[in-house]
């Protein structure tokens, strides 16, 4: 109760006592190990689960929490590389990296960069002329996070061509719920080729929340505001957003089998109009209002 409540120090000194009363109950020693996880120690949760299994070998649901809980607690790190080829349009090479270190204490660094080569024989740039572009442009991210008792922070560093800018997180989660806020300020906007060319950014706030409402279903919804810009004028777009969602789980023994909704939706307060050289009305940064609509099958 004390966990659910969001009292996770508390919930955890129970449970530690608990564990302690009872050093050969395998439910003592996982109740320990799901407060744990959910508090944001994967490897605190892993050992418990390993304790939990020699008193209960075999136990399916055991192994893959503890599968989980490790595969949290390790350092990763990837990469891809992506084409897209527009008709009439742009073609872009992709490359992107990342990595994710755990530092230990509940201390983590994430990185990640993009380096995308970009032609295209026709950008508006920001004062209405067409240029043709081959060129290759980079940005990246660094972030320091902390995580402790259910609770994470996390700072950013964003870095492209031509903008430096930062970001903050922090997260809420307990066994039933999660809620978070995010800002960004001046964050690589680099979603149209206008913003790839011109030194696109975003400034935006955003606030999540997410609840497991029992009997395998979840739900999901976050609210933001955002502005987009270009190198030298950062207010050109303001838009507000919304997402929201459920996704149901079966809950079958062996396949873990759920059907998910979620809606997107993008739209904007403000957008900003020219007037090139020859008289005719263009927008520096396009956009248009956007919802999503999307239905999913997870197995």
């Amino acid at each position: 109760l004390a966990q659910e409540q969001g009292n996770t120090d508390e919930a955890i000194a129970e449970l530690e006592e608990l564990r302690r009363r009872n050093p050969d109950d395998p439910d003592a020693a996982r109740a320990l190990a799901d407060a744990e996880a959910t508090s944001g120690d994967p490897g605190r949760a892993a050992a418990l689960y390993t304790q939990a299994l020699r008193l209960r070998p075999g136990d399916e649901t055991l192994a893959a929490a503890r599968a989980d809980a490790l595969r949290q607690a390790s350092s990763t790190l990837g990469a891809s590389y992506d084409m897209q080829d527009v008709e009439s349009g742009d073609a872009q090479g992709i490359a992107r990296s990342f990595a994710r270190i755990r530092l230990g204490d509940g201390w983590a660094v994430a990185i990640a960069g993009e380096l995308r080569r970009l032609e295209d024989e026709e950008v508006r740039t920001a004062d209405g002329s067409i240029v043709a572009v081959e060129d290759d442009y980079a940005k990246g991210e660094a972030s320091l996070i902390y995580a402790h008792r259910g609770w994470e922070t996390r700072a950013t560093v964003f870095v492209a061509d031509r903008s430096v800018g930062g970001g903050f997180g922090l997260l809420r989660r307990t066994s039933v719920d999660e809620a978070e806020l995010e800002l960004a300020y001046q964050e690589p906007y680099y979603e149209v080729v206008e913003g790839i060319v011109g030194g696109g950014v975003r400034d935006q706030v955003e606030a999540r929340y997410a609840r497991n409402l029992g009997n395998g279903v979840t739900t999901h919804v976050a609210l933001r505001l955002a502005r987009y810009g270009l190198e030298g004028d950062a207010d050109l777009v303001r838009t507000a957003g919304f997402s929201a969602g459920f996704r149901y789980n079966f809950g079958l023994r062996h396949t873990d089998l759920s059907v998910g909704y979620t809606v997107d939706g993008e739209y904007a307060d403000r957008v900003t109009t020219r007037i090139d050289g020859l008289g005719d009305p263009y927008m520096p940064l396009p956009f248009e209002d956007s919802e999503i609509h999307a239905f999913d099958l997870a197995i």
